[in-house]
């Protein structure tokens, strides 16, 4: 398993393998359960995916993103995306520290990036206020205003349509879904690319598209509400 990590971290952009190999080493380091979800969110599947909906993306400035279902971020090691700060919103509190690691420099560089774990349906998607704990524990509250919306995983989403009314109109959406019915967590797959519109109604689509995966079709739309 080690190894197919280290194959998979090479493939990444060269400039960033060296500090990903570290950061990943100290993530294992401290958290060797995390073998194998670190491994998953580097697979050809999600690089392939991650960097399709990156190219889609290239050239626009995002503004402010909320990354719904974040995992670790990873899309954010394309440094071609344009954006003043993203902020990665996960259920699942494993993914939050990772992700810090990850994107520590993002961190650094006046909070251009920040995790946080929580609910998707939970979140303001107007006016959302963002607790930050500092490394010497100490916190400060912020609020944020997304001009972005990214979801990458509207398979895993039950509530799918009370999510979708959350959504302001004339907000900038990029979304992805697939139609792998039988595994396991995905309780939203879309049978086509036609149903997966039919749930996400936009005003002005930007971008649609469906691309073969090893084991389902994965369908994106981006474009404004």
């Amino acid at each position: 398993m080690i190894a197919q990590l280290l194959k998979q971290l090479a493939k990444l952009n060269p400039e960033q393998t060296t500090r990903l190999l570290n950061q990943f080493s100290k993530i294992l380091d401290e958290s060797p359960e995390l073998l194998v979800p670190l491994s998953e969110s580097i697979s050809d599947g999600q690089m392939i995916s991650k960097q399709w909906l990156a190219e889609g993306l290239y050239g626009r400035d995002l503004g402010t993103v909320f990354l719904c279902g974040g995992w670790y971020a990873l899309l954010l090691l394309d440094d071609k995306l344009t954006y003043d700060r993203c902020i990665s919103f996960d259920l699942d509190p494993s993914c939050k520290k990772p992700a810090d690691i990850i994107h520590r420099h993002l961190l650094m560089d006046g909070w251009k990036f920040l995790s946080t774990t929580k609910d998707i349906l939970d979140i303001n998607y107007k006016l959302e206020p963002i607790t930050i704990t500092r490394y010497n524990g100490t916190t400060v509250d912020i609020t944020a205003s997304p001009n972005t919306i990214v979801n990458t995983s509207c398979e895993h989403i039950e509530k799918f349509a009370e999510w979708w009314d959350m959504i302001p109109n004339g907000m900038l959406v990029a979304l992805q879904s697939n139609n792998g019915f039988d595994i396991p967590g995905h309780v939203n797959c879309s049978k086509s690319l036609e149903d997966f519109a039919s749930i996400t109604p936009m005003a002005y689509v930007l971008y649609e598209g469906e691309k073969q995966m090893p084991k389902f079709m994965r369908y994106m739309r981006i474009g404004y509400k």
